[in-house]
């Protein structure tokens, strides 16, 4: 079952910088315990990703849901905004720039700091997990700071391919990936998750790769793989 977020209070809010949902696990003692980051998608907002929740039970981690700076005039919120509707086949999905990500990249990595340091998670056992525009957020992230991710989701997401141009180092260490996508995506192409988990083989990346006969969604299939995925890493133990 989903995990019971509340909203997160004007002071925390600011604390972190954004907008955000929060889960807090009740602990024995001062332990600390993993940080899991659920970010949406396009014209979201930050109750739309708990979804995911239902794959983090086992792990009683404090988890974020932050929310997109941008009020989108298609509604909700999005981390840039696009020109053109939703449903389209998608070409911004190609023509995501390096500058149109900057800042949005800027709030949402001081976001995930602040927010461990607030609530007191572990920031060395941080899991990502990122749906379509939210996951593009986390790829370019993690590719930008490797060291502050253990594990990434990239759900129906894709890796924008300026992110994939400006990656001229091989990173030392790379968060583990776990990639879902539908066969019949009409919004991010199925070769789009094809092509991110080619790139991040090349890097040297370990990649677990999901598909399944749907739109652009989880389906059920997804959230148990990525439930059994994520309950089997040491990393975020």
């Amino acid at each position: 079952s989903m995990l019971k977020s509340r909203e997160a209070t004007a002071e925390e809010e600011q604390r972190c910088g954004l907008v955000h949902r929060v889960y807090l696990p009740e602990r024995a003692g001062l332990e600390r315990v993993p940080l899991a980051v659920l970010v949406h998608g396009r014209a979201g907002d930050c109750r739309v990703p708990w979804v995911f929740s239902k794959a983090l039970e086992t792990l009683r981690p404090i988890v974020v849901a932050p929310q997109a700076p941008i009020a989108d005039p298609i509604g909700g919120f999005s981390w840039w905004l696009m020109d053109h509707p939703p449903e389209t086949e998608s070409p911004a999905v190609v023509q995501t720039t390096a500058a149109q990500l900057d800042l949005p990249m800027r709030r949402l990595s001081s976001f995930i700091e602040n927010a461990a340091e607030l609530y007191g998670a572990d920031p060395e056992r941080v899991v990502a997990l990122g749906f379509s525009q939210g996951a593009a957020m986390l790829s370019t992230l993690s590719l930008r700071y490797p060291e502050r991710f253990q594990a990434v989701g990239i759900l129906a997401g894709f890796i924008p391919r300026a992110a994939m141009e400006q990656q001229v180092r091989r990173p030392e260490a790379l968060p583990q990936y776990f990639i879902a996508h539908g066969t019949s995506d009409p919004v991010v192409p199925f070769q789009r998750a094809e092509e991110s988990r080619n790139y991040l083989e090349q890097l040297g990346a370990k990649v677990f790769f999901h598909q399944e006969n749907v739109g652009h969604k989880v389906g059920t299939a997804g959230i148990r793989a990525l439930r059994s995925w994520l309950e089997s890493l040491p990393e975020i133990r």
